[in-house]
């Protein structure tokens, strides 16, 4: 089971392992088996990214990546903050290698949705939620060329309309970008420019996003060209 990963003197539990390095973490009702991921690997788990957020009811939902014998791996998990945690190993499953860095975000009916770079095919950017069976479905928002990045450093916000807003940073053309899915629609808009990849390498464009009450967005990230951390506005549209 998930054993705490602090306490106070009083026995308050601060924080839960979800995933332990060459451990076998099981987690009701479901369940990880990490060592099945490592078995053979001594390198063990090379890297990590994740998110968090809280729904409504103050339930816990956190997306974690992991890079592990040069595979990529990314583990939803659900569950009060004390606990038990439900647990979905692996997300859209495949050989390829997942970049990491994912972003989550929990709808007004507690549905997850999640963004991340995807190294191969093409360095893309994927969107990723739960259908009504709870099944994961993806699309690409976006796709890249061999040469390098379209879409890295997500960030996923849903508006009081129910609309997936996701912020990114396209290394290709050099430009902050933002992104609206609604059912099956895209709109694309630019943000500002922030310089290439191929000029200043894969960390053009980190940033970090948030939406305020009224729908709009705030974003801050590094611009590149000008050598500075920058600050944006979207205003919410009508």
């Amino acid at each position: 089971m998930i054993s705490p990963s602090e306490s106070t003197a009083a026995g308050t539990i601060l924080g839960y392992h979800l995933l332990r390095e060459k451990e076998t973490v099981v987690v009701a009702p479901g369940a990880c088996n990490v060592s099945a991921y490592l078995a053979g690997r001594a390198e063990g788990i090379l890297r990590l990214d994740g998110d968090m957020t809280l729904d409504s009811a103050g339930d816990i939902h956190t997306v974690q990546y992991y890079n592990i014998g040069g595979s990529g791996y990314m583990f939803y998990a659900k569950g009060p903050a004390s606990g038990p945690f439900e647990v979905h190993d692996n997300l859209h499953a495949g050989w390829w290698l997942k970049t990491g860095r994912p972003s989550i975000a929990v709808d007004a009916a507690g549905k997850p949705h999640i963004v991340y770079t995807q190294l191969w095919p093409y360095y893309r950017l994927v969107y990723l939620t739960q259908d009504a069976s709870g099944a994961w479905q993806s699309q690409t928002i976006v796709t890249g060329k061999r040469t390098g990045f379209a879409g890295t450093f997500p960030e996923i916000l849903i508006d009081g309309g129910g609309a997936i807003h996701v912020i990114y940073a396209n290394g290709l053309p050099g430009q902050l970008q933002h992104a609206t899915l609604v059912n099956s629609q895209r709109q694309f808009e630019t943000i500002d420019s922030i310089g290439t990849q191929a000029a200043y390498g894969p960390q053009v464009g980190a940033m970090a996003a948030e939406m305020d009450s009224q729908g709009g967005i705030g974003v801050v990230y590094w611009d590149a060209d000008d050598a500075a951390l920058e600050y944006a506005y979207l205003a919410a549209q009508p």
